[in-house]
Parts: C-alpha cells; sequence; structure tokens
C-alpha cells in the first residue's frame, strides 16, 4: 500500500465521521432548542394573565369551538363544531406552545418560534403582550437555563467520540 493510498483511506475516514458528527450535532442542537421553546412555554404561561370578569362582551369575544366531527354527535345527530358561550378563563394561558416544526435557515441554523396560537386569540394576545410583556418576561426567565440545556445536549453527543 503507498503512501498515497493511505492517505485517501484516512481522509475517507475522516469525511465520514465529520458527516456523522454533523448529523449528531445537529440532533442535538434540534433537541436544546425544543427543550429551550419548552422552558419559555413554561414560564409564559405562568406570566400570562387569565381573565378573571364575566362581563358578556369578554364571554362573546371567548367563544371556544370544539371539533366534534370524529367524536360522538351532538343533539341534534349532527357533526361539527360545539360551541360553548360564556368566560373561558386561561385561553391565552393554555395556547401558548412551540411551533411543531423547526425552521432551518442555513447549516447548522435552526429556528422556533414560542408564542400564542389558534384564532380565538390573535385578537387580544398582542394587546395584551403590550400591557404586560408575559412572552419577552418569560423568554427572560428560561434564558439562564438555556446555556446549561445546550451544553448537555453537546456533551451527549461527544460521549459517542469521547
Amino acid at each position: 500500500m503507498s503512501f498515497e493510498a493511505s492517505l485517501r483511506s484516512d481522509l475517507t475516514r475522516w469525511i465520514e465521521a465529520k458527516a456523522e458528527m454533523d448529523v449528531l450535532v445537529d440532533r442535538a442542537s434540534m433537541w436544546a432548542l425544543r427543550e429551550a421553546g419548552r422552558q419559555v412555554k413554561r414560564e409564559a404561561r405562568k406570566l400570562a394573565p387569565v381573565y378573571g370578569g364575566t362581563t358578556k362582551s369578554v364571554a362573546i369575544g371567548s367563544r371556544r369551538g370544539f371539533n366534534v366531527t370524529t367524536g360522538p354527535r351532538n343533539a341534534e345527530g349532527k357533526r361539527g363544531y360545539k360551541y360553548v358561550e360564556g368566560v373561558q378563563p386561561g385561553l391565552l394561558q393554555s395556547s401558548i406552545s412551540p411551533s411543531r416544526r423547526l425552521k432551518k435557515r442555513g447549516e447548522h441554523d435552526y429556528r422556533l418560534s414560542v408564542g400564542p396560537r389558534g384564532g380565538h386569540v390573535h385578537l387580544y394576545s398582542g394587546k395584551q403582550e403590550g400591557r404586560v410583556g408575559y412572552m419577552e418576561a418569560g423568554r427572560a426567565a428560561a434564558s439562564g437555563r438555556f446555556q446549561t440545556i445546550f451544553e448537555t445536549a453537546q456533551r451527549n453527543v461527544l460521549r459517542k467520540y469521547g
């Protein structure tokens, strides 16, 4: 075996190992980003305002629709949406969640958004964020844990090679 063949063999193994390492680092980063999103969600839900009143104007604005197309039939024997009238406290709080899919912005660069989801809260979630700032405060409260989360994920990847 010549020196050139040996060098090619070593280089090929190094390229394969680097590709495998890139995949593992990406997976670890995605896991860490999702975990960071879960932490922000927990903190923002703690800080989100919950309506405690009983006024009719808010009751109309907070009708909550439940999809019963796959469930039992309603009283008229029809399938569709069943609305529950009245004030539904905690709609904003319970709607805060991270997006399900990560957005890839480049090589080793991912994005995850966390915020209120659903049509029933989009009418007032921005206004409440301006008043209370629950999402920004939730991100700030959880940001102290981000470093630990990412270090743990990367340590688990490097453990395979170390």
